[in-house]
């Protein structure tokens, strides 16, 4: 009976014991896909993406601090991807794939680039936006931007960056359909771009592509 009475105790210490186990046991989460595009040297190119029917044409930038970017554009030059590299050498897609992918670039023909200077690019510039709508902001010497006028609102920052030809730009977005509410990328004044400023960004799920006219 003694036995009986000691018995029942353990085992119900051993049974909470072993369900306390299962609820500290979590699944791992699932791996992130990876990620991988070839590398290039410092610089900036003009590159080309798959063969055949599916060929697509973008823009790549490498910076000597090993931070890379590269912009698959669809048909009407706009940027339907973006494939980044930090300095911790692990690239990154927007938006992000479901599966591992790789880049392999078919071609690259490397392009100048030249530093760009923010007291040349101060002014007021108009970006076109889907619908017909239009987004004023200006952009001051030390590179503050400030929206103008109603409607779509960009506000933000752009102070030196790594990729060549290039401004870091951090950007607010306010009352711009289908765009990210805010995001961080960059603003080229790129020869191919001219008389265009292209100003990328993302928030890490959604990109924005603008393109900007001085007026």
């Amino acid at each position: 009976m003694n036995a009986l009475r000691y018995s029942v105790p353990l085992l119900a210490s051993l049974l909470l014991a072993a369900c306390g186990s299962d609820g500290d046991s979590q699944p791992s989460p699932p791996a992130s896909p990876k990620v991988s595009v070839d590398a290039l040297p410092a610089g900036s190119y003009t590159v080309a993406i798959g063969a055949g029917d599916a060929l697509q044409v973008g823009q790549y930038y490498a910076g000597s601090d090993g931070s890379r970017l590269l912009i698959v554009n669809d048909d009407d030059e706009t940027a339907q991807a973006l494939y980044q590299q930090g300095s911790d050498g692990k690239w990154r897609a927007v938006p992000a794939p479901k599966a591992d992918v790789t880049v392999s670039l078919a071609g690259a023909e490397s392009r100048n680039s030249t530093a760009l200077d923010l007291a040349q690019l101060a002014g007021t510039y108009q970006v076109p936006l889907a619908g017909g709508a239009v987004a004023v902001f200006s952009l001051s010497a030390d590179g503050v931007i400030t929206p103008q006028g109603a409607g779509c609102r960009l506000s933000g920052q752009a102070s030196a960056g790594k990729l060549p030809g290039s401004l870091a730009l951090t950007l607010t977005l306010a009352d711009c359909a289908g765009l990210p509410a805010q995001g961080s990328g960059a603003l080229f004044a790129d020869p191919d771009y001219a008389p265009a400023l292209r100003l990328i960004v993302d928030d890490g799920a959604k990109l924005a592509d603008l393109w900007a006219y001085a007026v």
